[in-house]
Formats: structure tokens, C-alpha cells, sequence
């Protein structure tokens, strides 16, 4: 039978969901950044977390990524098996985690310079053991899929911004992690380069069964997710889906299938 949790006001079954923060409490010194934070993020699912500056969205997508360890509260994977209790992992148990269960987006890439477009997007594959041949050809499957196709031997200072990004997107999702998370992806772009790079990056994670929780501060962007969670001095002030049609995305790169 399936369980029934309560979460910011409506009821999500424990089978549908992917991750879970429960009463997650951070501060640093004097400042609270978060106060008891619950959120439930399903399969699937976009979720734009926003707020002011301040507010504690960043703290809560690194707290949920495990970047940063709550001082209360849980963080619980609901992916390939058994549940994770993210909080409780060693320091590298996490870094293994986000190598090898999510995928990040950053607000300015952060490729790495001295590396191939082909070679930034298949290093998540070749440090988890990955052949470099297979890395190499996976990789270059989603330079193709996101439209840079005959870009990968450029070096990231060959690109455009927007074109950075989409490398990024590809890094993020070369792994098919369950859950991929994304912080101010569009906030250095123009709003056309901006709609451009949400469009391929919600193909990439929901388009192929995946879950994206991303941090913003643009109402624009926020929209085309599923679901936005505002946050206000760093408690959770609404909680609610957006009105909006996903796309349908065309077929992703193969042996890209979300694990479950």
C-alpha cells in the first residue's frame, strides 16, 4: 500500500517521489537561511525554487544536492533501490553521489578551459570508469541532440554563451542521473539565448523521464517548469503548479534512460 506524507500543505505519495527534504534548518552564524524546510519533488517533475536574495534558495538546492549538509532536518533519494538518506552520507559518499546519481547546470557553466566541448561533457562518464571511446561517443551524441554538432573539438573559449550552456546541459545529463539540479542556468543570458537554452534543458532532464530542480530569479523561466516553490526568509511562502504545456522533445541520445 502506497504511504501518504503531507508536505507545505498537500498530500504526495512516497512512490511518486524522487526526493524529499524534511525539516531541513541551516544557518551560518547569526543568520538563518533556512527553518524547517519541507519539500517533496516527484518523478519526473520541474520545480523552480525562487525567493529575493537572502531568502535560502541556494541553501536549499545544495542542502537537497548534497553539497551542503543540513545542521536538521533529512534528505532522502527515492532512486535505483533502496532510499538514500543524503544528510547522513560521509563527505565522500556525497561527492560520490553527485557524481553519479545528479547532474548540475551552473549560471556560468564552469566548464573546464583547457578541455574539449567533447571532452567537458564526457568527463561525468570516464570518472565513473566509462572507456573513453564510449564516453567520448555518448558525449557526442548530446552535442548533436542540443545542436552543436561538429563543436566538440572547440574549447569552451570558441563559444557562445549560449553554446557554453548547452554543454554544460549535455555534461549534466551525459550520466542520466535521476535528478538533475540547476542554479541560475539562464541568469548570464540574453532572453532569447535564455529561452533557447530552458527549451533544451527541460528536454534533456523531463523530456527523457528525469526530475530538474532549478534555482531562479526569472519569472520567464520559472514558468515553464512544472512547479514553483517561492521561499521567504527562509521558510517555504508558496508551494503551487504553474499553468503551462510541456513540449514534446524529440528522442534523446540512446543508453540515456533515467534509472528508477
Amino acid at each position: 500500500m502506497d504511504q501518504t506524507t503531507q508536505y507545505t500543505g498537500f498530500p504526495v505519495r512516497t512512490a511518486d517521489t524522487v526526493l524529499i527534504g524534511h525539516g531541513l534548518t541551516k544557518t551560518y552564524g547569526p543568520t538563518l537561511a533556512l527553518g524547517g524546510v519541507d519539500i517533496a519533488v516527484l518523478r519526473g517533475e520541474s520545480v523552480a525554487v525562487m525567493g529575493t536574495s537572502g531568502s535560502g534558495k541556494t541553501t536549499l538546492l545544495h542542502c537537497l544536492a548534497g553539497i551542503l549538509v543540513p545542521d536538521a532536518g533529512t534528505v532522502t533519494l527515492h532512486a535505483d533501490g533502496a532510499p538514500v538518506a543524503v544528510h547522513s552520507l560521509s563527505p565522500g559518499g556525497r561527492a560520490a553521489l553527485r557524481r553519479e546519481r545528479y547532474g548540475f547546470v551552473f549560471q556560468q557553466g564552469l566548464l573546464l578551459p583547457e578541455l574539449t566541448a567533447l571532452e567537458n561533457v564526457a568527463l561525468p562518464l570516464l570518472l565513473n570508469g566509462t572507456a573513453r571511446r564510449e564516453a567520448e561517443t555518448q558525449a557526442g551524441r548530446w552535442l548533436d541532440w542540443l545542436g552543436l554538432e561538429g563543436m566538440g573539438q572547440r574549447r569552451p573559449g570558441q563559444l557562445s554563451g549560449g553554446q557554453q550552456q548547452r554543454v554544460a546541459v549535455a555534461r549534466a545529463q551525459v550520466a542520466a542521473p535521476p535528478v538533475v539540479f540547476a542554479d541560475e542556468p539562464t541568469g548570464a543570458l540574453d532572453s532569447a539565448t535564455s529561452e533557447e537554452t530552458m527549451t533544451a534543458l527541460l528536454a534533456a532532464t523531463t523530456g527523457r523521464g528525469g526530475t530538474l530542480v532549478l534555482v531562479t530569479h526569472d519569472e520567464s523561466v520559472a514558468r515553464r517548469c512544472d512547479r514553483v516553490v517561492r521561499l521567504h526568509d527562509g521558510q517555504v511562502a508558496h508551494d503551487g503548479p504553474t499553468a503551462h504545456e510541456r513540449p514534446v522533445p524529440g528522442a534523446a541520445p540512446t543508453g540515456t534512460q533515467v534509472s528508477r
